[in-house]
């Protein structure tokens, strides 16, 4: 009795220095850019938290974070683990940096997939402590060094991707999950981060007061913030550009600051921009 009341207090002090589930997304969304998010819906609003978009829960607690494509930028903050009912993470398709440690601390994590992303270093030793994960998907990062042996403790795996990392050593003892590796034989579209020479300033850019400054626009018809990387799809703002939005909140009514970062008219009116310049 005395050995599991010591338990319960340990874990009690463990789920005490945690934050809510609501602090946690929040932080969430100010460590990857969620100002420049392309899907944020009631994200930082009152409503629960179950109904932003990309989260899904059971019985109130957070279970899938499904944020594929949503141009987050930055690296995943520790306090991911504690989500404490996290099943499902689908996070490819952005520009996460560095390796979200953290998630190891998911230990009912049964899908992860990072795909497409900034992802760096090697793959941490501690993905044995993800018990239940069937899904690992680190495809086309930047990753290195060798890919765990510990993969090989989990017994629930099914598929290991962990291919066109250019830099990762694919040597494993047998296993019996599927496993892929390396860059022979696979379309590798792995992202690669600019050159300090290759770092491109744009000018003229909007400022626009508690949003941010913006140099460019992305071929999908969204405001970027400098510096840009060569390799990203965009073009700097025109001075007829650059001019045609600064009075889109105005030719939208929109009221507040906000407006120029979130409203679908501006998107509209950003769209239209380039449209009315790009005429002769």
């Amino acid at each position: 009795m005395l050995l599991l009341a010591l338990i319960g207090c340990l874990v009690g002090i463990a789920l005490a220095q945690c934050p809510s589930e609501r602090d946690v997304l929040t932080e969430l969304y100010y460590a990857t850019d969620g100002d420049m998010w392309t899907k944020s819906t009631n994200w930082l609003s009152d409503v629960d938290i179950c109904d932003w978009t990309g989260v899904q829960c059971k019985r109130g607690f957070v279970q899938v974070l499904n944020m594929q494509d949503f141009g987050m930028y930055g690296t995943i903050p520790d306090t991911i683990s504690c989500l404490t009912s996290l099943q499902t993470v689908t996070l490819n398709d952005n520009d996460i940096e560095g390796f979200p440690t953290a998630l190891c601390g998911a230990t009912e994590l049964k899908s992860l997939n990072l795909g497409n992303n900034l992802l760096s270093g090697e793959i941490p030793t501690c993905v044995d402590q993800m018990e239940y994960i069937r899904v690992f998907d680190v495809v086309s990062n930047l990753l290195s060094g060798s890919v765990p042996v510990e993969f090989l403790e989990l017994e629930f795996l099914q598929t290991l991707s962990v291919q066109c990392n250019a830099d990762i050593d694919c040597d494993l003892p047998p296993h019996d999950f599927n496993y892929n590796c390396g860059t022979l034989g696979y379309d590798c579209t792995t992202p690669i981060p600019p050159d300090d020479d290759d770092i491109i300033e744009c000018d003229p850019c909007v400022e626009v007061e508690e949003c941010g400054t913006y140099c460019a626009v992305d071929d999908d018809g969204n405001l970027v913030d400098p510096p840009i990387g060569s390799a990203a799809p965009f073009h700097c703002l025109s001075d007829c550009e650059s001019v045609c939005l600064s009075l889109c909140p105005l030719m939208c009514e929109c009221q507040g600051v906000g407006c120029l970062c979130v409203d679908q008219c501006e998107d509209a009116c950003l769209g239209r921009c380039v449209e009315l310049c790009a005429q002769p």
